[in-house]
């Protein structure tokens, strides 16, 4: 089940026509979608709930047209250039796309409010299969440092061209552990709600950590004994995640506002302990 708290709003803009791809979006797993985008007419609206700065893109068919992005966030008045770091270069490959959430407006866009920011190519893609656009730790690229083999085909889930059931899995997992440990939030009339993945104000803070456990959860997956090399990977890399997790600084959204306060600015946690 997809909780709506965790869901991006992705709109296609075709001409004035617009197409709601938010749900498609939603789940790394189970849906794969077509997109074209006229550098002329077309506008893709990604947006959230309250202000946000990160999102990821997965593509199963890279669009092939060298290209770049125009983005555009609403200033409260009109859609005016943001600047952006766009990994994906142009939805050519997977990746983060990253700016400063703190610039954005709520807006209405075909009659859905959000935080919206809006990109429209620089030439016009090719038919490009996207698996989803929604938030994840950790990437295949960051996993490669610490290990480059890990994109070879034998390590790969069976049909899969990259990991990110895995790091969607890690995401989850680390964001219940938060639960776990206490966190929670509370809105202007003390209604509490749980920890989403939208909650981390710099998702750089657990991205070591989430790459440790994306890279134990493979290893323990591939391993058939306590003996084998798999297992030992596996023990190595849940060690480096446990201790980056613990020394980690985690800046959380627990008031609901989008916008980091002085309670929640980043502080080391003096103890913790691990939920197996």
């Amino acid at each position: 089940m997809i909780d709506s708290n965790n869901k991006l709003k992705v709109l296609h803009d075709d001409n004035s026509s617009f197409s709601d791809l938010s749900l498609d979006s939603a789940d790394y797993i189970r849906d794969n979608f077509s997109l074209e985008l006229n550098s002329t007419e077309d506008y893709l609206y990604i947006g959230y709930a309250r202000n946000f700065g990160v999102c990821y893109v997965e593509l199963t068919t890279p669009n092939t047209t060298s290209n770049s992005f125009t983005v555009e966030y609403f200033d409260g008045t009109s859609w005016t250039s943001l600047d952006v770091t766009d990994e994906t270069k142009g939805f050519t490959r997977s990746g983060f796309i990253q700016w400063d959430k703190s610039l954005l407006n709520s807006t209405d866009v075909d009659g859905n409010t959000a935080f919206f920011i809006r990109l429209r190519p620089s030439a016009t893609h090719t038919t490009t299969s996207v698996r989803g656009i929604n938030i994840v730790f950790s990437d295949d690229n960051a996993m490669k440092r610490e290990f480059f083999e890990i994109d070879n085909s034998s390590l790969l889930p069976i049909g899969e061209v990259s990991h990110i059931s895995t790091h969607a899995a890690s995401r989850d997992m680390i964001v219940q552990q938060l639960r776990n440990m206490g966190y929670i939030k509370e809105d202007d009339n003390s209604n509490l709600s749980n920890l989403t993945p939208w909650d981390l104000h710099d998702i750089h803070e657990v991205r070591e950590a989430a790459k440790f456990l994306a890279l134990s959860k493979i290893f323990f997956n591939l391993s058939d004994s306590v003996d084998d090399n798999w297992w030992q990977k596996y023990r190595e890399y849940q060690d480096k995640f446990e201790e980056s997790f613990r020394l980690a600084r985690i800046s959380l959204d627990l008031d609901n506002d989008g916008v980091e306060d002085t309670t929640e600015t980043s502080r080391k946690r003096q103890s913790w302990r691990w939920s197996r």
